[in-house]
C-alpha cells in the first residue's frame, strides 16, 4: 500500500454526495450509478482499505465506472492518493490493461503535479507523488517531467528545476535537455554550460553523458560568445565616440571572461570526444571552430580547422570551401598572413582551388582589421592569379589605396588594375609635405 500524500477526513455518505458531482446519484441497486457512488463513499471515508471496497464491488463496476471514480478523485480538493490506490488495484486485477485507462491516469497525474507546482508546495511533495506513480507501475512520461522542470524554471525556482532534472537523469535525460534549451532561450547560456560540469560530478562514472547534452552545451557556448562579441563591439563603438570610458582593467576583465568561456568549451569538447569518439568528432570541431571565428581567434581557428580536416579524412568527406574562406578572413583580420598561407595550402590539399571568394575573404579581413598594406598586396596577388574581383571589391580596394603612403605599392597597385582592365588609365598625384615634393604618375 502507498503512504498517503494527504490523509482525508472521514465523511458521511450524505456529505460525500453533497460535496461532489455525484449528488444526484442514488444508492439503490437498480441504479446504474449506485455502485460508483457507493465505491466513492466507501473509499473516501476510509472505513475499509480501497482494495477491499473495490474487490467487493468489482462485479458491479465496469472499466468506465472505474475511470469515472479516478476522475472524481482527481478534482481539486480531493486526495490524489485514492486515485493512485484505485489505479493500483485496477492493474493488479487486470482492469487497467487498455491504453485509454493509462492515458487517462497519466493526464490526471500531470494536471495534479502541475497544480502542486503552482501552489508553491515543497519540491519533496512533488517528488513523493512521482515516486508513488512509479510504485503503482505508472512511470511518468518524459513530457510530464519536462513540463514540471520548465514550470519551476519559469517561476524563478531554478534550483528546484535543476534538482528535479538531475534527480531523473539516470532514467531519462529528456527533461535535462529541455531545461538546457530553456536556459538558452531565456539568455541563461552560462548556466547551461555550467550544468554539464555539475552533471559530471553527479552522474555515476560508469554512465556516459549523452552526446545530445554535450552538443547543447556547446551551442550554449556559441550563443554566449555571440552575445559577448556583440556587447564588446558596441562597447568599443561607444568608447570611440566618447560616450563611455573603457579602462584597461575593463578590457582585462573581458579577456579573462572570454578565456574562461573558451576553456569550458574545450573541456566539454574533450569529454564529448572521449565518450563519443568518431560519432561526434566533426560536429564538435565545427562548434569549436565557430566559437573561435566569432571571437576572432585565428590561431585557434586554424588548429581546429586542421583537426576537422583530419577527422574528415576518416569519413572521406571534404570540408566545405566556405569554412576555409571564413577562417581565412578571421586570420587576416588578426593580421596573421602566415596562417592565411597555411590555410590556402590546406584548401588545395582538400581538393579546393582558392577562388576569388577566398581572396576576397582575405582582403576583407585585412581591410576591416586596419591592415591596409596587407589587403592591397592580397588584391594584387588576386589579379596576378588571373582572378577578376567583383566591382564592389575593386571600389573597396581603390578607397583603401588612398590610405597608403608607400609609393612603390601605390604604383604597383595602379599598374595591376589598369592591366587587368578594371579601370581606365589614370593619373596618380602624390604630395609629400615633409619634402615639399609632389609626384605625378600616369598609369
Amino acid at each position: 500500500m502507498i503512504i498517503p500524500f494527504v490523509k482525508s477526513k472521514r465523511k458521511t455518505k450524505e456529505a460525500v454526495c453533497a460535496s461532489s458531482s455525484l449528488s444526484s446519484f442514488s444508492f439503490h441497486d437498480d441504479d446504474d450509478d449506485a455502485a460508483i457512488a457507493e465505491a466513492i463513499y466507501e473509499v473516501e471515508v476510509l472505513i475499509r482499505e480501497p482494495q477491499e471496497v473495490l474487490e467487493e464491488l468489482q462485479e458491479r463496476l465496469s472499466t468506465k465506472d472505474l475511470q469515472s471514480i479516478l476522475l472524481y478523485f482527481s478534482q481539486e480538493g480531493r486526495d490524489i492518493w485514492y486515485a493512485l490506490e484505485i489505479f493500483d488495484w485496477m492493474k493488479m486485477s487486470g482492469r487497467a490493461e487498455d491504453e485509454e485507462t493509462r492515458d487517462l491516469m497519466m493526464s490526471i497525474m500531470s494536471k495534479w503535479l502541475m497544480r502542486l507546482v503552482g501552489s508553491d508546495l515543497p519540491l519533496n511533495d512533488v517528488k513523493n507523488i512521482l515516486q508513488d506513480m512509479i510504485c503503482v507501475g505508472l512511470r511518468p512520461d518524459p513530457d510530464i517531467l519536462q513540463s514540471l522542470v520548465i514550470a519551476y524554471w519559469d517561476k524563478g525556482l531554478k534550483e528546484h528545476a535543476l534538482d528535479l532534472a538531475l534527480d531523473n537523469i539516470v532514467d531519462d535525460e529528456h527533461c535535462l535537455v529541455s531545461l538546457m534549451w530553456r536556459m538558452i532561450h531565456s539568455n541563461d547560456q552560462s548556466q547551461a554550460v555550467d550544468l554539464v560540469f555539475r552533471l559530471r560530478m553527479n552522474v555515476n562514472s560508469s554512465k556516459k553523458i549523452s552526446f545530445g547534452i554535450y552538443n547543447i552545451a556547446l551551442l550554449a557556448v556559441l550563443f554566449e560568445q555571440k552575445q559577448l562579441t556583440k556587447v564588446v563591439r558596441d562597447l568599443y563603438a561607444y568608447h570611440k565616440k566618447g560616450a563611455v570610458e573603457l579602462k584597461e582593467s575593463d578590457e582585462k576583465a573581458i579577456r579573462e571572461y572570454e578565456n574562461k568561456l573558451h576553456k569550458k568549451a574545450e573541456q566539454i569538447a574533450t569529454w564529448a570526444l572521449e565518450d563519443h569518439r568518431q560519432v561526434s568528432d566533426s560536429s564538435i570541431y565545427k562548434k569549436l571552430l565557430a566559437m573561435y571565428c566569432i571571437s576572432g581567434r585565428g590561431l585557434e581557428a586554424t588548429q581546429t580547422l586542421w583537426n576537422l580536416k583530419r577527422t574528415h579524412k576518416h569519413t572521406q568527406k571534404p570540408i566545405q570551401a566556405k569554412l576555409f574562406n571564413t577562417v581565412l578572413g578571421i586570420c587576416a583580420y588578426g593580421n596573421h598572413p602566415n596562417l592565411t598561407r597555411v590555410i590556402l595550402n590546406m584548401m588545395k590539399d582538400d581538393g579546393h582551388v582558392p577562388d576569388k571568394k577566398s581572396y576576397a575573404a582575405i582582403f576583407g579581413g585585412f581591410a576591416n582589421g586596419g591592415h591596409i598594406k596587407e589587403a592591397i598586396h592580397v588584391f594584387i596577388e588576386m589579379l596576378d592569379q588571373g582572378l577578376l574581383p567583383d566591382n564592389h571589391l575593386t571600389l573597396s580596394a581603390m578607397r583603401q589605396i588612398n590610405k597608403v603612403n608607400d609609393i612603390q605599392l601605390v604604383y604597383k597597385f595602379g599598374k595591376s588594375v589598369v592591366q587587368a582592365q578594371l579601370v581606365d588609365p589614370f593619373v596618380v598625384y602624390i604630395d609629400i609635405d615633409q619634402l615639399n615634393l609632389s609626384i605625378i604618375l600616369l598609369l
